[in-house]
């Protein structure tokens, strides 16, 4: 009796699902790629202060949590709390380490800020996973999050922190020219940087079918120059002009922190010419050439839509549909360029947000329909090693996406 409760118990604690024993590569993790998700999912950031203690940063907007009134008071409040897991890998079965902590924000006259909070956490040098769980008690909602820990490397972009001018976290290292900024550095025995300056419009990603392009990660800089450090930190800092500029403390390796600057509004589409470069996705080479070459981009972008809808309302609700999902995928997918012109970014254009996504510690698994129906569409990304950026993922293509490709093309050029 006693054999067969043993053994009732460790088939309970497998099917269960306990998370202790939860791989998280078999969690579906669609919602990060999904802008209607209820729960609003808090930016995170990792910066290692020290060998021994890293500083794990989020950010969420007061428009984001839910505020109640409390004991019949004009104060509301919110109150949510983050739970921590730490993994060796995505396919780690246990969890090294957890703990949460409790918030609680209150808001008078509902002003719409941005809340920024840290938490020191003790990490070995050396390479991890974060789980984290974010929950809106007043919500009831729960919104969860995967954070790639690196610090077997010194050099890696985690050994840096962004900031600006009023030293608050920039969570995303994509710089307007307006920006200013300074970069902090987890050795403070470090005396300058040098930075290099890289200048190239890189290409688009083609269809799924096609033949793979050469990776634009091995470059020739188009600038150089140094900026001193002083106690750990830079002065301040800005951009002036499109590219890549890559900040390392030692000239003789690859690895440091990159700022990116695309354009000022970014992501946010704002310019005919910017509305005119997706078009190539769901153009033919004639249609777009034509808008290309027309003296008015805009009223040649205008044109194409109509003729695709057939009517002017049809036709606003196609552009508002499209642009949101260009600009959708400048936020989820960005890296060494613009999210949209990435391979995760025009599956996700063309295809929308998928239904089902599994993660690895390098790869990433679409599947768009059911995922035990075999004739569901599945798409498999795997993370490129890049000096540049660590969320640069590539297609693994084949020509059996070719029919899928045409059908989902033909469907956006006839649907709403």
């Amino acid at each position: 009796m006693k054999q067969f409760l043993i053994v009732l118990t460790l088939i309970l604690l497998i099917m269960g699902g306990c998370s202790l024993f939860q791989k998280t590569s078999y969690q579906n993790v669609s919602h990060l790629y999904n802008p209607k998700n209820i729960l609003k999912t808090p930016e995170y950031l990792i910066f290692h202060k020290s060998d021994s203690i890293s500083s794990l940063y989020f950010k969420i907007n007061t428009l984001d949590l839910l505020y109640l009134k409390a004991n019949n008071k004009e104060t509301y409040y919110s109150d949510f709390k983050l739970k921590i897991e730490i993994k060796e890998t995505y396919q780690s079965k246990y969890v090294i380490d957890s703990f949460s902590k409790q918030y609680c924000d209150s808001n008078f006259a509902f002003i719409n800020k941005d809340l920024v909070y840290n938490i020191d956490i003790s990490l070995k040098n050396n390479d991890f996973v974060i789980k984290t769980i974010f929950s809106d008690e007043n919500k009831h909602s729960v919104s969860i999050s995967y954070i790639n820990v690196f610090k077997k490397n010194k050099y890696t972009s985690q050994n840096y922190l962004l900031v600006n001018k009023e030293s608050i976290p920039l969570f995303k290292n994509i710089i307007p020219k307006s920006q200013l900024f300074r970069i902090y550095c987890g050795d403070n025995s470090v005396k300058e940087l040098y930075v290099s300056c890289y200048y190239k419009d890189f290409p688009i990603a083609g269809p799924p079918f096609s033949k793979s392009k050469e990776r634009p990660y091995v470059l020739k800089a188009d600038n150089n120059y140094i900026v001193d450090v002083t106690n750990g930190y830079t002065a301040l800092l800005s951009i002036n002009k499109k590219g890549i500029y890559h900040f390392k403390q030692d000239s003789s390796i690859n690895e440091g922190i990159s700022v990116f600057h695309y354009y000022d509004d970014f992501p946010i589409i704002t310019s005919p010419f910017q509305m005119l470069l997706p078009l190539r996705y769901v153009s033919s080479k004639k249609e777009f050439n034509d808008i290309l070459m027309s003296q008015d981009k805009k009223i040649g972008i205008e044109t194409f839509w109509l003729q695709i809808a057939g009517n002017t309302e049809k036709a606003k609700l196609m552009i508002k549909k499209y642009y949101n999902l260009v600009q959708e995928a400048n936020v989820y997918f960005s890296s060494y360029q613009e999210g949209w012109k990435t391979d995760r970014g025009i599956i996700y254009i063309i295809y929308g947000s998928p239904d089902v996504v599994y993660k690895t510690d390098k790869t990433e698994t679409w599947i768009y329909g059911d995922e035990s129906n075999r004739l569901s569409t599945r798409f498999y990304f795997y993370n490129v090693t890049n000096r540049f950026t660590d969320n640069d993922y590539s297609l693994s293509k084949s020509e059996t996406y070719r029919d899928s490709w045409y059908v989902a093309m033909r469907l956006w050029r006839e649907k709403i």
